[in-house]
This record gives structure tokens, C-alpha cells and sequence, in this order.
């Protein structure tokens, strides 16, 4: 089980698949900690694959509970259904058997990657941060993020920042799943190795200067939101909690969307792929005009 640093939180995790394998190694740290803030696991003891074949090879004693998260249940040792199981708060473990078997074109990689990062977005809200689902570009220390839709085209707007301004410049901090925490009063952005279909990331902390909601349009256009129409789009792209202590979580959430849009001006944004919304989206978020 190897030691990472993501979003200044201790992390261990045992990862078999190559795309976390790769995704997670600039967050790789050989410092061992005194404390770790949380675990996952991915436990292949259960399973062995070959091909699209899933054989089980060793048993588990697993601790029977009602909550929607656990989707496992042992009887006559036999492991009926097998998915993610969370114990001790925020450590997981993951189980791919059944998954695998009904979605055989997916490979145990894509689960690892996919359910690791749902259960670090989790865990992050007990350390007064959250993911938001966007593309954060850093430019001169100020990250901006621009949510909107899958499909929408906030990879894009930001590609085309990075065309703008320079690669080495507009810098992209997180692809997908940027972290979010507030750090004493200030917001920062950070990269996380869960950055969506792309490897577009970065192992950054950056202040956050805005966020944009993205929407397809014909002209390019910018408004600030209300807080409360701010916290309704913010809560509808970031990742928000199921499973044990939900409501909790959720709560933890909430708390930090209203401090967010007290301190980070949010906006929405109705943009063309040009030019021209870059500088207006840069205009408006980085000089503030």
C-alpha cells in the first residue's frame, strides 16, 4: 500500500490497475505520516481475472449492513453481490466481481479509477473540502474553473486558454474533478489524479480566483449569479455524498457552498469556441473588469 499526498490530506492506497497506477504518481509521497487521514483499498483477494473470465479465489467475512453503499452480503459464505464496502468512516474497499460480470467491456482499471475517486470526493467533505465537476485552469497563481454538463465544452474553453495564453502558463490544474478546500479563510484549488477521461492534471495548489457555468451559445456573454442561483448550479456539478453519514456529509457540503459564494464570485457564461471567450471569460474573472 503506497502514500500519497492529494489536496494536503495523507492518503494510503493499494492500487492494482495501471491508469490509477499512473494518474496517482506525481501525488506519490515517501514520507510516511503519523496519522493517515483515510485508506482505500482495492483488494484483488477476491477476484482473479482472465480475460472477461471472474473466478473467486479467496473468502471474506463481511459485516452485514442496510446501507445503499454496501452491496455485499455474506450467507453460507457464499458472497452474493459484491461492489464497494466503507468501513471505519472514510476508508473503503472496493469489490469488482459482479461488476465485472455485467459489464464485461469495462476492465477492472476503470473501476479502480472511476470508484476510488467517488470515494476520495466523499471523504474530502469531512475536511472542509469538495469536488467540483469542472476544468480548473491556473493562470498567474489564480485558478478559475469552468463548470458545466459532460458535453458541454468547458475541456475546450479551457484548451483554448492553454492555446491563448501558452502551455506553459495557463496551466491545467484538474480536467474533471478538481479538490476544493477552504484552508484557514481562503479557498484553494487542487489537482487530484481523477481528472475524467483526459490525464490532464497537475499536482497544484492554487487560490481560487472563480467559477464560470458554461453554456453553449452564439454569442459570447457573462453574468454574475445571485448566491442563491450560485448555489444551486454549485451544487448540482459537485459530487455530492451517498452511502454512510450521507446527511451528514451533505450538511458539510452545504456549509461550505455558502461560504464559497460569500468570498468567490460565481458566474454563467454563454460562449462561442473563439477567441473572443477567452478573453472575455479571462477579463471578467482574472482582471476583474
Amino acid at each position: 500500500m503506497n502514500r500519497y499526498i492529494i489536496a494536503e490530506l495523507n492518503i494510503k492506497m493499494a492500487i492494482f490497475g495501471k491508469i490509477l497506477k499512473d494518474q496517482s504518481r506525481a501525488y506519490q509521497s515517501l514520507i510516511s505520516p503519523e496519522k493517515y487521514k483515510f485508506e482505500f483499498r482495492s483488494d484483488q483477494d477476491s477476484i482473479r481475472i482472465e480475460g472477461n473470465i471472474i473466478q473467486k479465489t479467496k473468502e471474506k467475512i463481511i459485516s452485514e449492513t442496510i446501507d445503499k453503499w454496501i452491496f455485499y452480503r455474506k450467507e453460507d459464505k457464499i458472497l452474493k453481490i459484491q461492489k464497494i464496502y466503507y468501513k471505519n468512516n472514510n476508508n473503503a474497499e472496493f469489490r469488482y466481481r459482479e461488476l465485472l460480470k455485467k459489464y464485461p467491456l469495462l476492465k477492472f482499471d476503470d473501476y479502480e479509477y472511476i470508484n476510488t475517486g467517488f470515494a476520495f470526493s466523499r471523504a474530502l467533505l469531512d475536511y472542509n473540502g469538495f469536488c467540483l465537476h469542472s476544468s480548473a485552469v491556473a493562470l498567474d497563481n489564480k485558478a478559475v474553473l469552468f463548470s458545466a454538463p459532460c458535453g458541454t465544452g468547458k475541456s475546450t474553453h479551457t484548451g483554448l486558454w492553454r492555446k491563448y495564453f501558452g502551455e506553459d502558463k495557463a496551466i491545467i490544474i484538474n480536467d474533471d474533478k478538481p479538490a476544493i478546500r477552504l484552508m484557514g479563510d481562503t479557498f484553494y484549488v487542487y489537482g487530484t489524479p481523477w481528472s475524467g477521461k483526459s490525464d490532464l492534471n497537475t499536482n497544484a495548489k492554487v487560490p481560487l480566483q472563480a467559477i464560470v457555468f458554461l453554456e453553449q451559445a452564439s454569442e459570447n456573454c457573462i453574468e454574475r449569479l445571485s448566491n442563491k442561483d450560485a448555489v444551486r448550479w454549485l451544487y448540482y456539478q459537485s459530487l455530492r455524498p451517498t452511502g454512510p453519514r450521507s446527511e451528514e456529509k451533505t450538511s458539510n457540503l452545504l456549509n461550505l457552498l455558502d461560504k464559497i459564494v460569500c468570498q468567490i464570485p460565481i458566474y454563467k457564461m454563454g460562449c462561442t469556441i473563439s477567441e473572443e471567450a477567452v478573453e472575455l471569460s479571462y477579463n471578467t474573472t482574472i482582471l476583474g473588469k
